[in-house]
């Protein structure tokens, strides 16, 4: 999304130099070309970034935590398994990536308003002020969840799958059970004669 500064600032455009004209461009189709454009290059590699990383760590996480949520109890610890997935590359990949990678996409809004150099009217300064506000937020956010929960994540596969011992299943004991014989109170039929 592309915010503007001013309502006379041109959107994430495009220019069909065969026809001469412009039109309104999706920013995923917009950044490929704009790179290199003297005054919204850093706006077009901030939405690089943020597609390209968001894509490389965030979709394999939720990929693998779903696959944990939906794999049988048995099939847990079993080779490379969901839970094995989602705790490798969380406690990897996508806790280093997240604090490494996604901070590169709060830099280049920061280098974009440089750019500017405090012309608050500029052509993309409201944008990247929003963008450095909205990606340091996701940022640390991303970060400090990966910080407070992957030692438990970490600590519940140790629990389940490392320290627990294969369950043998260990045959019962054959008991001897000795009948006992109880003795009968006698019927009257059988001669108490009593009553």
């Amino acid at each position: 999304m592309y915010i503007k500064t001013n309502t006379s600032d041109d959107n994430v455009r495009e220019y069909g130099y065969t026809s001469g004209t412009s039109y309104d461009a999706l920013p995923i189709a917009w950044f490929w070309n704009n790179m290199a454009h003297p005054t919204k290059g850093y706006t077009a590699i901030a939405y690089m970034f943020i597609w390209l990383f968001y894509l490389i760590l965030a979709v394999p996480a939720m990929i693998f935590w779903i696959w944990q949520l939906v794999e049988a109890d048995e099939d847990r610890c079993v080779g490379a398994s969901g839970t094995w997935l989602f705790n490798m590359w969380s406690s990897y990949a996508h806790l280093y990536g997240s604090w490494i990678l996604y901070f590169l996409t709060v830099l280049m809004p920061i280098l974009q308003l440089g750019q500017i150099n405090g012309d608050i009217f500029a052509a993309g300064y409201i944008n990247a002020l929003v963008q450095m506000s909205m990606m340091m937020l996701t940022w640390l956010g991303t970060g400090i969840i990966h910080v407070l929960f992957v030692p438990a994540l970490n600590q519940e596969w140790k629990d389940r799958c490392e320290t627990a011992a294969p369950i043998a299943e260990v045959p019962a004991e054959e008991t001897n059970v000795e009948e006992v014989a109880v003795e009968e109170e006698p019927t009257v039929d059988e001669g108490n004669d009593w009553d």
